[in-house]
């Protein structure tokens, strides 16, 4: 019976020890993985308060426009960030082992990109980096508060890159960015950079 009791005790000892080294492991991970949030009829995570107006054509430019140029603010090159985006969509690529097919371009969008500009303001006055503004609101909540009417959209952020070919290529090193970059699902994109705070908002306008 006493040698029953010390199995026992060994045995609760041992998972105790299992569960706060899992416990401490969790605490250790600081990955920002990239952000998506569809409307149902698509196949991953689902969004069912996206609105249901139509997106106006006013706000999108197109890949070849040379006079695209950035809202007050926004200290980035929109062409060059954005012929680096549809270079890689339409070559495809290979992101950290995994392998993309060509997709179409996008095209530019200002909603998006004050969307995306809004966000890394924020990131840099409040002091964070998340995906989960600093008063709590989200993606969906940011792209809507520009009037942005969405089928699909989707966000990638980063934080310390010196110019738009290293924060492209900082995205495409991570398989889970990347295939933001890589979905077929958007068909638009705008980019916010404050600082040293980038935002890469997707999106896929209602039709």
């Amino acid at each position: 019976m006493k040698r029953f009791i010390i199995l026992i005790f060994t045995s609760l000892l041992l998972i105790w020890i299992t569960s706060c080294d899992g416990n401490e492991k969790d605490e250790l991970l600081e990955d920002i993985p990239p952000n998506t949030e569809q409307l149902p009829g698509d196949d991953t995570e689902t969004d069912t308060e996206g609105d249901t107006d139509t997106d106006t054509d006013s706000d999108t430019d197109t890949e070849g426009d040379n006079e695209l140029t950035p809202i007050d603010g926004n200290t980035i090159d929109l062409k060059v960030i954005l012929d680096l985006v549809n270079q890689a969509r339409t070559q495809g690529v290979s992101c950290d082992g995994t392998s993309y097919q060509a997709v179409a371009p996008l095209t530019w969008n200002t909603k998006l990109e004050t969307a995306a500009l809004r966000h890394s303001q924020d990131m840099e006055s409040q002091n964070y980096f998340s995906h989960t503004s600093a008063d709590g609101r989200n993606l969906v909540d940011r792209v809507q508060d520009q009037g942005y009417n969405y089928r699909a959209v989707g966000e990638n952020i980063a934080k310390g890159h010196p110019n738009e070919e290293a924060v492209v290529q900082g995205w495409l090193n991570s398989q889970g960015h990347c295939a933001n970059i890589m979905s077929s699902n958007f068909t638009e994109m705008g980019v916010g950079r404050s600082g040293e705070y980038w935002t890469q908002d997707f999106g896929k306008p209602l039709e």
